[in-house]
């Protein structure tokens, strides 16, 4: 993946289309928005519940790449899940796998399921 080094080189596709029924001014939305202009189009987005479940309620898909929404506590093990998948069917190269979580999913109940996944040096974000 190429750095970017400039505002110019910031890309222009857009991942994240209007219409999430989030808070206005949601500085997750932003994130995530910046995150996949960042990452790309071969991202797939792991997300466990939280506010940001809200972003891709049916029949609103706001985001133009995979979107898995998981159990709280669940996050590394999907990770680990769709690595080994990606692994087995010789797919893995160039796709980027994002965990976009809270703070209940990063150092409260998710804590063992993703800090497992950092020991295991499962490749993701």
């Amino acid at each position: 993946m190429k750095a970017i080094s400039t505002i110019k080189d910031i890309p222009t596709d857009e991942l994240v289309a209007g219409g999430a029924p989030l808070c206005a001014g949601c500085p997750g939305a932003l994130g995530l928005k910046l995150a996949l202009k960042a990452l790309g189009k071969n991202t797939i987005v792991i997300n466990s519940s939280g506010c940001m479940t809200l972003f891709t309620t049916y029949p609103s898909m706001p985001t133009r790449v995979p979107w898995l929404h998981i159990a709280i506590e669940n996050a590394g093990a999907a990770v680990a899940g769709i690595n080994a998948a990606l692994k087995q069917l010789k797919r893995r190269k160039g796709v980027n796998l994002l965990c976009f979580v809270g703070d209940g999913a990063t150092y409260d109940i998710g804590f063992q399921s993703l800090s497992g996944a950092v020991t295991r040096g499962e490749d993701f974000i």
